[in-house]
């Protein structure tokens, strides 16, 4: 039996205020979200921990897909959130 998995990465710049982000693709557990935090100078990715830097709200199922990732502690302009 074979168990197919996709890899979907998505990349959004902020302007220093936004700390709210929208993606739409399905996943099945928010534990399946790997987020980094991405200096645009330096090019330095630091791994994000759920609850700790940031939230996953407006699930959908596995057929549906979406969600919003916050961050817990606002986001300067160079940073770029990357999952």
């Amino acid at each position: 039996m074979t168990i197919s998995a996709t890899t979907v990465s998505t990349r959004t710049t902020t302007n220093g205020s936004s700390h709210t982000f929208n993606f739409a693709y399905p996943f099945g557990d928010p534990d399946d979200l790997v987020v980094y935090l991405v200096n645009n100078t330096t090019f330095a990715a630091t791994l994000q921990v759920r609850d700790t830097n940031y939230t996953v709200s407006d699930l959908g199922t596995e057929e549906e897909s979406g969600g919003t990732i916050t961050f817990i502690d606002g986001l300067g302009a160079s940073t770029a959130p990357a999952s």
